[in-house]
């Protein structure tokens, strides 16, 4: 799952693709290299979409965050371990 561009506010559509791209998959790859810039409310609806998708025992994988973007999520409550190199 590719995000990109600037997330702000709810960014309810963005968000909707990541919940349906999880739908039928075990291992959720996000890529966020091509995500310019995250605001602080968009963070914390990512960590809820984040969280609702491991409460089906599912894996959550972050790939590409900028430094900046990779601090402002852990500093929300993004746990580390989502944060890789490749996706598996």
């Amino acid at each position: 799952m590719h995000l990109s561009g600037v997330l702000a506010g709810q960014a309810t559509p963005q968000l909707a693709r990541v919940q349906e791209f999880a739908h039928d998959r075990s291992i959720v790859a996000i890529e966020m290299s091509a995500v310019e810039r995250i605001d602080f409310v968009c963070a914390g609806a990512f960590l809820n979409a984040v969280s609702r998708i491991e409460g089906q025992r599912k894996s959550v994988q972050i790939v590409g965050a900028t430094p900046i973007i990779r601090a402002l999520l852990l500093l929300i409550g993004v746990s580390p371990r989502h944060f890789v190199k490749k996706p598996q």
